[in-house]
């Protein structure tokens, strides 16, 4: 079935060759490959999104297999963020998480990676082990978020030279938080539609929520570390996305027990895992510096941050 990626990546690649502008590399030192820093980072990572599958798939987050990975993907971890403070041009600069507008758009695109695949991870297994629906109609039922979530992003960023992502971006979580919190009363035989209208809610909170949060975090670099802000950012928004299936998984194996059946309502208590994600990147977001209304022309950045020009593709 992932066979499906092709013809799509291939798509997305020819677009992006045909509108994406070239690289401007003029005046700009050219760096080598961090391979050291490549060869701790990459099995670090790898080691914990490991460890957070196979708890997902064993239910036991305390199993000798789960243990060994994750205390191997923190030494690497630790092995890197220690060569990363003695190398000039590493893979990711750590010294970037001094910047508090760095952190915290990281830490909330952590939490909308956990939320994003936990809901897409949890609803369709409620439709197709709790309400019996095939694999096709569960999976018709998720459009409304994939719609709406793209109205959440055209709504960021026309909001964009009015408002910061410190306000898109707290609403976003709490709108998602609140399509969440009506689907952790279901029960046998809730109305589908209500429940389609609970998951565009989440889907439009996780579209106003990205786009802002990851131009912000341009801005707070500087336009010189934006490459490695970027794959810091999408790197720990993926392992964001390996903590909420694996949180999911576990939760709901606790809550369906030994019975072997599929009862709703533990279903439904699963997804206050969920609002907990959801309001824990929306406090995040708050608290990213600077107003909330956008700065006028003329006006400077947040306090503590760099001064650097919206990506037009972010900003658009």
């Amino acid at each position: 079935m992932f066979l499906i990626n092709l013809p799509i990546g291939l798509v997305a690649l020819l677009l992006a060759l045909r509108t994406l502008p070239a690289d401007q590399h003029a005046g700009r030192p050219e760096e080598r490959l961090d391979v050291l820093g490549l060869a701790l980072l990459s099995p670090g990572f790898a080691a914990l999104v490991y460890g957070f599958t196979t708890a997902a798939h064993s239910g036991d987050a305390s199993s000798p297999k789960v243990l060994v990975a994750f205390v191997a993907g923190v030494l690497l971890l630790v092995g890197y963020v220690v060569h990363a403070l003695r190398t000039p041009a590493p893979l990711i600069d750590v010294r970037m998480f001094d910047k508090r507008g760095f952190t915290m758009a990281v830490i909330t695109m952590f939490f909308v990676g956990a939320v994003a695949n936990a809901l897409l991870f949890l609803t369709p297994l409620y439709y197709q082990q709790s309400r019996e629906f095939g694999a096709l109609h569960a999976g018709l039922l998720l459009i409304p978020s994939g719609f709406l979530g793209a109205a959440g992003a055209i709504t960021s960023g026309k909001t964009a030279n009015k408002v910061t992502a410190r306000l898109t971006s707290t609403a976003g979580m709490l709108i998602t938080a609140l399509g969440a919190l009506a689907f952790s009363q279901i029960g046998s035989g809730t109305n589908t539609a209500l429940l389609s209208v609970a998951l565009g809610l989440t889907g439009y909170g996780i579209g106003l929520t990205a786009p802002g949060t990851m131009a912000f975090m341009y801005r707070a670099v500087g336009e010189a570390s934006a490459p490695r802000a970027t794959s810091a950012l999408f790197i720990f928004n993926q392992i964001g996305g390996a903590l909420g299936i694996a949180a999911i998984a576990i939760v709901l194996q606790e809550r369906l027990g030994d019975g072997g059946g599929h009862p709703a309502g533990a279903y439904g208590g699963s997804y206050w895992v969920i609002i907990a994600f959801s309001v824990v990147a929306a406090l995040a977001a708050l608290v990213l510096p600077g107003s909330f209304r956008a700065e006028a022309p003329g006006e400077g950045p947040p306090a503590g941050e760099e001064k650097a020009p919206l990506p037009e593709a972010t900003s658009a």
